[in-house]
């Protein structure tokens, strides 16, 4: 709670001047506040061309390109994010402003702290879990990604949610309220943003590797769900804008170096490279902590390797915000590993110590 508190308090000193704008935090209010008031979402796009018809949209010495109806990305997050703009007193575009909707991502960082400890305790143990919420809570890069209003923001509870119902039911398979968060959160992950089927695919991989066959296709057909829930929301606004921004996101994929470019992105973070490498350890050594912390990053990757544009991937900090927590866990880990091999040595080292004294 300590953590929390004091996590709460960096994360809102100056959040509304830094980081600096990005256009998406307005967009994803837009969109939530005309589906929710018109039934038809209104965003800014760069993908004008699919859809045929735009208006641009002046403000604050900025020039948005907008279109309806927007099909760019699922419509949950603008629904939360929109729904807490309403709840302001917002009611059009020129009333949004970041002191209201960057409250969405911080306060769903302080519910990603308070998961992913539980998450660590129940693989890693209880002081590598402190230190990774320590690192997780404190970190210039974690508090910097947890003020962007971005979908990534919700994502990343879905993952870690999906990961605990995982665990639980590991051990309790016929646990149904583990089951119901479970397939919530792998529906839920694509409807939020389309790489969040990695959320599905993470919770299936563990759990064929657990020998929970009938568990795993029904992980699997909650996330195959959400993508379709996507596609009947898209096909009812106007089914041919969405097959030509679809395929325009499809046309702006090329190579397959994203995962590696967003791995490497986050690099100038020391605490990221440290729990890359704890990762891996992690990942030799096999176990509920591998299955459960490793494996759904290296999920993750694969799917930002299939979908993702590599520049982008590379230039833009928040397509690593659902992974954060899991790769701090690996710098806890290796971090408590550290300490604990010290403590080990520490008697050898002092006899060599006294017998050169001597």
């Amino acid at each position: 709670m300590a953590v929390l508190l004091v996590a709460a308090f960096l994360r809102s000193r100056g959040y509304s001047q830094r980081p600096p704008l990005n256009a998406d935090e307005y967009d994803w209010a837009w969109t939530g506040l005309s589906l929710l008031q018109r039934g038809v979402p209104t965003g800014w796009t760069g993908f004008w061309d699919a859809y045929g018809h735009w208006r641009v949209f002046e403000w604050e010495s900025k020039q948005y390109v907008l279109v309806t109806p927007y099909l760019d990305h699922p419509p949950l997050f603008s629904l939360l994010v929109g729904g807490v703009a309403w709840i302001a007193g917002n009611r059009v575009m020129t009333d949004v402003s970041l002191t209201v909707i960057r409250l969405v991502p911080i306060a769903l960082s302080l519910l990603v702290l308070v998961l992913a400890y539980r998450l660590a305790q129940a693989t890693v143990g209880t002081w590598p879990a402190r230190i990774a919420i320590l690192l997780l809570a404190f970190s210039p890069a974690a508090i910097t990604l947890s003020r962007l209003t971005e979908s990534e923001a919700l994502l990343t509870v879905w993952f870690i949610t999906a990961l605990l119902a995982v665990n639980r039911l590991r051990e309790w398979p016929a646990h149904r309220n583990a089951l119901a968060v479970l397939l919530i959160s792998c529906a839920a992950a694509p409807l939020t943003k389309v790489p969040g089927i990695a959320v599905g695919f993470a919770a299936t991989v563990v759990l064929v590797s657990w020998n929970r066959p009938r568990l795993a296709v029904m992980a699997a057909s909650a996330a195959l769900m959400g993508v379709i829930l996507f596609a009947v929301y898209g096909a009812l606004l106007d089914l041919g804008i969405f097959i030509r921004v679809v395929s325009a996101h499809a046309d702006r994929h090329s190579g397959f170096s994203a995962g590696y470019e967003m791995l490497r992105g986050g690099l100038a973070d020391w605490y990221w490279g440290l729990g890359i490498v704890g990762l891996g350890v992690l990942a030799t050594r096999g176990g509920a902590a591998a299955r459960l912390v490793a494996w759904p990053v290296l999920a993750y990757v694969v799917v930002i390797t299939l979908t993702a544009d590599a520049d982008l991937a590379g230039r833009y900090d928040w397509y690593r915000i659902p992974i954060y927590p899991l790769v701090y866990v690996g710098a806890g880990f290796l971090i408590a590993e550290l300490a604990r091999s010290m403590r080990r040595f520490a008697p050898t080292l002092k006899i060599i110590e006294n017998g050169h004294a001597g």
